[in-house]
This record gives C-alpha cells, structure tokens and sequence, in this order.
C-alpha cells in the first residue's frame, strides 16, 4: 500500500514510491554499510568499523522516522531489513590486501631516484634550511609507513595505498635541492632571526586533498540535519 500526501499546490510531501526521500535514505545507509563491508572505505584516520557503526546509526534514525511518520503496513521493503549488528572499532575489510598494497607502496617509495637525490644532498643543508624546505617530514613518509607495517596499523597504511602523493613530495624537494638555496628559503631563514624556524606548513603523512574524507583526527561527526525535515 502506497500513501501519498498532498500539499495545497500539488505538491508531493511524502509517500512510500521510489522516491520517498526516507526510503531513498535508508537504501543508501545500507548501500554505504554494504560498501564499507565488502571493500573498505578511504577515511585516514577512523577504521571502517566506525565509520560502519555510523551508517548502522543511521539506519536506526531512519527506521525510527519511519515508524514516526507512517502506519505500520506502509512501511517500504527496504525498512524490513535488519538493521546491521554493531561492529568492533578495529574492523577493517580486506586487510591483507591493505597490507600488500602497503609493502609494495613501501618498495616503490624507497627505491624512487629522487629520493636517493635527497638523502645525497641533505647533510650540506642547515637546520633552518631543512626546516623551511620540509626535509624532515618529507623524509618522515618513509619511517613513518616501516612504523605503520610494523604495528599492523591498518588504518594508517591505507593512505599509502596510492604512494603518489609521496612520490610528488620527493620530486619537489629534489628540484628544490637540484638548484641554488631559494629566495623564499632564504627569506623565511631570516625572518626567523634566532629563533628555531618551525614551519606549520611541515607535516608528516600530509594527506592530499582528494584523498582526505575527514579533516582532523577527531571522532567523525554524525549529521542527520536531513534537507527534507
């Protein structure tokens, strides 16, 4: 049985259809659990059991709006679908292949040219220098991800799974040390003063942009400020 309300213009407020924007919702919390299940997703700092037990969250909320809004014979094919049981924060799909991925990220990364470039051409350098070109936390994505393979930390492999990124960094810090100290190395040396030069701009495991679906390490927000209510 399919409801349909009706609004003074004509206009479509609710109904159980293909359309309905709760039973549209619901679908796609389970397409997205189904998804982070069977292949994983790319979040750099959370395991897909949390991101998981958010979408399960979710379908809870809208199982709930359902019940909320509709009679009990209403209710789409999709709402009589057991909600997903809870999973345990260390989950993670696939996780050889994380592992796999990682190791040979690793292998790529350490016999890259422009990477031995650097290791070769950094002990002229000063302090201040390095510092203003990054040296040391370029050089970090390699000890960081031996750490991260060492302690099985799945997570944190995962965002060496395309080691472009890294491979970009290299690339420009050679070019960097291939040519005369810049001027802005130069610049940023002197404005320094005496003090130890500490640039913000400098981090290990630097995520790129596209690769980054959550912007700090702080527990993922779960929004349900949904456009139709």
């Amino acid at each position: 049985m399919s409801r349909r309300n009706i609004d003074t213009g004509g206009q479509l407020l609710f109904g159980l259809s293909g359309d309905d924007p709760l039973t549209i919702s619901l679908q796609d919390s389970f397409d997205r659990w189904d998804d982070l299940n069977e292949y994983g997703g790319q979040d750099p700092f959370w395991s897909d059991g949390v991101n998981m037990n958010l979408e399960r969250n979710h379908i809870i909320y809208y199982k709930n709006q359902m019940e909320d809004k509709y009679d009990s014979g209403e209710y789409p094919d999709i709402y009589y679908r057991e909600t997903p049981p809870e999973m345990s924060f260390e989950y993670m799909a696939n996780p050889e292949q994380i592992r796999s991925d990682a190791a040979e990220a690793l292998q790529i990364i350490e016999a890259d040219d422009n990477l031995k470039f650097i290791r070769e051409n950094i002990d002229g350098l000063t302090d201040k220098q390095r510092q203003a070109l990054c040296v040391g936390a370029v050089l970090g994505y390699v000890r960081n991800l031996k750490s991260y393979i060492a302690e099985d930390d799945l997570v944190s492999m995962r965002r060496y799974r395309n080691p472009e990124w890294v491979l970009d960094s290299f690339q420009r810090l050679a070019n960097e040390l291939s040519q005369p100290v810049s001027e802005s190395v130069l610049t940023r040396e002197t404005d320094g003063g005496d003090e130890e030069y500490e640039d913000e701009e400098c981090e290990a495991d630097e995520i790129p942009e596209q690769e980054a679906l959550a912007e700090s390490a702080e527990e993922p927000e779960e929004s349900m400020q949904l456009s139709f209510f």
